[in-house]
């Protein structure tokens, strides 16, 4: 987990890594506390955490590079794929 007391100077973070980071900031979610609730739960402890934390870094550099419609276009990808029903 990137926190943003260890990132050094000069290095940004992503959109992915800023969510992730305040979640466990100010909220204390965790992957692994995630993982673990759920297991309480008696669901499978899994997540897709890094799924979505790697596609929510690539939405801005898809901005940045094609504007608006290639943002949408990498919106529209990830829905896609994870609303399939499994």
């Amino acid at each position: 987990m990137v926190c943003a007391k260890v990132v050094e100077k000069g290095t940004e973070l992503r959109l992915g890594d800023r969510f992730a980071n305040y979640l466990e900031t100010k909220w204390g979610i965790t992957e692994e506390g995630y993982r673990a609730f759920k297991k309480f739960l008696g669901l499978p402890p899994t997540c897709n955490c890094r799924k979505r934390k790697d596609w929510l870094n690539t939405v801005p550099k898809a901005y940045k590079e094609g504007g608006l419609a290639a943002a949408k276009a990498a919106i529209a990808d990830w829905h896609e794929r994870w609303d399939k029903p499994r």
